[in-house]
């Protein structure tokens, strides 16, 4: 039965955990961001190992997300600026320890941004962890946006 117990915990711990670690910080507009005509922001954490973004590699061909992403959508009608946001949380273990933070605002609920989205990013490093690798929520990761998609 003491077996039987420490499976069921030790499922639900897994079960709970985010597959990424997680930030917390503010999205805020630079100076002459223009919302009008757009209806979402997104911000996601998603791995950066090489630590060198371009605005390319936001656009992804494949139309396809961002490999280990942690993300949130929200109505920009529901946003006030400098806005508040909390990605993640746990655990969150992974082997990468550079992330960033990008976030953008859409016409579309597109899982990515697309040209024409006004975006901006932040990196960050996560806490090493002993054996896990690298884990835990940043705080701190503060976002401006103030650069249109290509």
């Amino acid at each position: 039965m003491r077996i039987l117990g420490c499976v069921v915990v030790v499922s639900v711990l897994c079960a709970c955990d985010p597959e990424a670690p997680g930030a917390t910080g503010t999205v805020d507009l630079g100076p002459g961001a223009d919302t009008s005509g757009f209806s979402w922001l997104h911000v996601a954490a998603h791995a950066d190992a090489d630590g060198e973004l371009q605005v390319s590699d936001l656009v992804l061909e494949s139309g396809q997300p961002f490999e280990d992403i942690v993300s949130r959508r929200v109505a920009l009608s529901d946003v006030s600026f400098p806005w508040s946001y909390e990605l993640g949380g746990g655990v969150g273990a992974t082997e990468i320890e550079s992330w960033r933070v990008t976030a953008w605002i859409g016409a579309t609920e597109d899982e990515v941004p697309v040209s024409g989205d006004l975006w901006g990013s932040t990196p960050f490093e996560v806490a090493k962890c002993g054996r896990m690798g690298f884990c835990g929520v940043r705080s701190g990761v503060d976002v401006v946006i103030d650069t249109t998609v290509e």
